[in-house]
């Protein structure tokens, strides 16, 4: 093997680490604000809208997860992900 091949295998290697790394953050940013905007969107009750946002984002966050890192083409998932965080952030200003 020559020093090119083993220098772009690293590489790659050290990408996928880094796509990783990237989708669990935006997953977990994502889900976050998922259960933040399930606290606002039911004002009477707001522990049990809590809860419930809780349960949602627990069951979506290996699916962003997933997604964020396992897409085909190139850093795809991440951006789905990153518009999928960013819709949840603006929907408290949507409903208002």
């Amino acid at each position: 093997m020559t020093r090119d091949k083993a220098k772009q295998k690293s590489a790659l290697s050290a990408d996928r680490v880094c796509c990783a790394v990237a989708a669990c953050v935006l997953s977990y940013l994502a889900a976050r604000l998922i259960v933040s905007d399930f606290s606002h969107w039911h004002v009477p009750l707001p522990a049990e809208a809590t809860a419930l946002g809780q349960v949602i984002a627990v069951a979506c966050l290996p699916v962003m997860v997933l997604v964020g890192f396992g897409m085909r083409t190139r850093h795809r998932g991440l951006v789905l992900i990153g518009m999928l965080g960013g819709l949840a952030a603006l929907w408290p200003q949507v409903l208002s």
